[in-house]
């Protein structure tokens, strides 16, 4: 269960999702006809997440909706209101052709503890962007990772950690430094020599994780 912490981040990220949508349905120049049709549709999501419905008979046309802020809008609140039967549509999702519907696909895929590190790194690597991929990897942080494949993830962490990038470097750091303050039990994914050779680079964020 997301603790407070994780929850507020959840809902921060989230929150610049849906306000990107609502900029991009705009700038898009949606006709009135079909801005009416995105509102409804908006309002009948809204009311599934409240009333916390399970039935994907009025999920799934909203999760398979050719309007991107509609379907942004169901896969975010799916994970919101615990619709497990909601996990294949979800995992299409993930592969969505608009990135910010991917970023709730897996937010929503993290909510219900089905995030697995096969599709973290895919998406990673796929990403189009250094911010999108630095974003992506800032999950690292609230990934459940005891039941991953711990080798897997360590070698994927162990070379990001070699990348020429400073923003995705410290992205990951922040991460793995989350993952400890939340998670304080779970294997560190990375090792203390590791961080050691990047602590002059940066040190305050190394200093943490070493201590």
């Amino acid at each position: 269960m997301m603790n407070e912490t994780s929850d507020v981040i959840l809902r921060q990220f989230l929150g610049c999702i849906m306000v990107f949508s609502f900029g991009a349905s705009v700038a898009f120049g949606q006709t009135p006809k079909t801005l009416l049709e995105s509102n409804e549709a908006l309002a009948q999501v809204r009311l599934l997440e409240k009333t916390r419905r399970k039935e994907m008979s009025g999920w799934r046309p909203l999760l398979n909706s050719k309007l991107q802020p509609v379907r942004l809008a169901a896969v975010r609140a799916v994970g919101q209101a615990n619709v497990e039967k909601s996990l294949p549509l979800l995992r299409t999702a993930v592969d969505d052709a608009d990135p910010h519907v991917q970023d709730a696909a897996l937010f929503s895929l993290l909510q219900l503890g089905e995030l697995d590190s096969e599709t973290l790194i895919r998406t990673v690597t796929m990403a189009g962007d250094v911010a999108t991929k630095a974003k992506r990897i800032r999950l690292i942080g609230l990934l459940d990772s005891s039941g991953l494949d711990q080798a897997e993830v360590t070698t994927w962490v162990e070379g990001i950690l070699a990348s020429k990038d400073e923003q995705i470097i410290v992205a990951l750091l922040k991460a793995l430094r989350q993952k400890a303050a939340l998670k304080p039990k779970e294997a560190p994914l990375v090792s203390s020599s590791i961080l050691a050779k990047l602590h002059n680079s940066f040190p305050p964020l190394c200093l943490q994780l070493l201590d």
